[in-house]
């Protein structure tokens, strides 16, 4: 692949670094070193993006997502790596970590969009109140995280909406205090109830999508929702027992849009 971007994200054993061709193709490399990361924009050349740094800018919200990221400058290292900035609150407190081109994107297919985003990843979610084109707040989300921990045998982002997910989602919407009580039973539903290992992995997905729409009431109830995901975790079906059916985009998409709103090949 050459023209295109490099986003790279801190991780614990080096830096994992995204390199997408302007065409959309993209390929993931893991456990790079700065200088193997600034490496891959010499070829191209490539525009290097830099998301969820630990000491990013910090842009409190509300503010505009698309001024606030084209507003970045490039760290001077020799890399021309451009760090984008974290979007902030005091409350609740909380800070994005890497979600603010997907937002960006998203804005910029549905510019008119006024509701709530919730992009899904594999091991973070994270809350948007969009209205009039600004992000107003934020609330984040580990509870893919946590289902890839406590069900590891399941394919990551795939949950079945069964009667067990739905149960459990039930149980942890209306008692969300409950959840570790929950957890903590899952030896006593296999040893007590019989459950099998799907049941299992239901109920656990369930519990942890109840507690995380509790905790985001304020986010989607009563709102648009659009849902900003490669994968079916259960957050659609669980938001549609709430009487709520979200709009759904590709994360891929939103990300394409937010590059090309924010660092466009054309201006490099």
């Amino acid at each position: 692949m050459a023209t295109g971007w490099v986003i790279a994200h801190p991780d614990g054993a080096g830096w994992l670094c995204q390199i997408i061709a302007a065409s959309g193709e993209t390929e993931v490399v893991a456990g790079l070193s700065p200088a193997q990361a600034a490496s891959l924009l010499t070829d191209g050349p490539r525009i290097g993006l830099v998301l969820g740094h630990d000491e990013a800018p910090l842009v409190a919200l509300p503010c505009d997502p698309v001024a606030a990221l084209r507003g970045a400058v490039a760290v001077d290292d020799g890399a021309a790596w451009r760090v984008l900035p974290r979007f902030s609150q005091e409350s609740p407190l909380m800070l994005s970590a890497g979600e603010e081109v997907l937002l960006v994107g998203a804005l910029s297919i549905a510019p008119k969009f006024d509701g709530a985003m919730l992009i899904r990843g594999q091991a973070r979610a994270l809350w948007a109140q969009i209205s009039a084109g600004e992000v107003v707040s934020i609330l984040g989300s580990i509870a893919p995280d946590l289902r890839r921990q406590l069900a590891p045998q399941l394919p990551p982002g795939v949950v079945v909406a069964d009667a067990a997910f739905l149960q459990a989602l039930a149980e942890t919407l209306s008692r969300p205090e409950r959840l570790s009580a929950h957890l903590a039973a899952l030896p006593a539903l296999r040893r007590l109830r019989g459950a099998d290992e799907g049941q299992i992995r239901a109920s656990v997905a369930g519990w942890l999508l109840g507690a995380e729409l509790a905790a985001a009431r304020p986010w989607w109830l009563g709102q648009q929702v659009l849902l900003i995901t490669d994968q079916d975790d259960g957050a659609s079906a669980a938001l549609k027992e709430q009487g709520i059916t979200p709009h759904h985009l590709p994360m891929q998409a939103a990300l394409m849009a937010g590059l090309q709103a924010i660092a466009p090949l054309n201006a490099a």
